[in-house]
């Protein structure tokens, strides 16, 4: 049964009539779940390889899903690149990764770097097989805001593992902080336009969810700033780019990983 704010939205709002989940690409004709979102339809916009594991949690506590990729990943040919650079590097020096994208590149790799690494996030980290340094504020500037000195400026050595087309958070603000940084860009999120039966399914659900930036800018390329009366997003720098874009942010996970995105929808429709 819906809980109080569906019940609001339900009076309010058009745009929060349920869709039939049942041509979701993930998991087509799931059997909902009973759980404190039952009656709340999420839009995912993940790329489709990577919804299933989000759309598991989300269904586990009751929710309905559609899947509907707004952004494909197309890796670039980095691979001597990345080697290379990571063959330069010592115990002083570290390996900065980005996202969980950049991540699956690079961690084959690091099983032999003598160097630290650092994560932007827990989802990044997870990928990784091991981390020296991730921030209690996931997210670029708030690696930034923790990440050491070099011993002396100019000595020390990074190389920031990221997306063509991301922001220079980490390559700027590390290199104030003196280090030597080298960026290498393992992939780009390219915009896809889903149909116009897509469109219209989407925005008849009660919220999307943005585990990305470039999410966010592909939403607005396709939609301009209509979207669901809710709009969560997985951590801060997500909401900055989503607010950038145009869009108004109504839920921002507080764990920034897919489990927390979860938690934070649960919280918000418990209101």
């Amino acid at each position: 049964m819906p809980n109080g704010w569906l019940a609001r939205c339900a009076t309010s709002s058009p745009g929060c009539e349920p869709v039939n989940t049942s041509e979701a690409r993930s998991k087509p004709g799931h059997v909902q779940a009973s759980g404190p979102l039952q009656g709340v339809t999420v839009l995912i916009t993940r790329p489709a390889d990577q919804a299933v594991a989000l759309v598991d949690l989300l269904q586990a506590r009751g929710a309905s899903t559609v899947v509907m990729p707004l952004i494909r990943i197309i890796d670039h040919d980095v691979d001597n690149a990345l080697r290379s650079a990571l063959g330069q590097l010592g115990a002083a020096d570290w390996v900065v990764v980005a996202s969980p994208n950049a991540a699956s590149r690079v961690a084959p790799m690091l099983h032999d770097c003598p160097a630290q690494i650092a994560a932007v996030g827990a989802s990044t980290a997870a990928v990784l097989p091991r981390v020296d340094l991730t921030a209690q504020r996931q997210s670029a500037h708030g690696l930034v805001e923790v990440f050491p000195r070099p011993y002396a400026a100019g000595t020390g050595a990074v190389v920031v593992v990221q997306a063509s087309g991301g922001a220079p958070t980490l390559v700027d603000g590390l290199g104030r902080l003196g280090w030597v940084v080298e960026r290498i860009d393992t992939h780009e999120a390219v915009p896809l336009v889903p149909t116009s039966a897509d469109q219209l399914q989407a925005l008849r659900a009660h919220a999307v969810l943005f585990t990305s930036g470039s999410q966010a800018r592909a939403w607005v390329e396709v939609f301009g700033t209509t979207a669901p009366a809710v709009v969560a997003v997985i951590g801060p720098q997500t909401a900055a780019e989503s607010e950038a874009a145009g869009l108004k942010v109504s839920v921002v996970a507080a764990d920034h990983s897919l489990a927390g995105s979860v938690d934070a929808l649960v919280g918000f429709f418990a209101r």
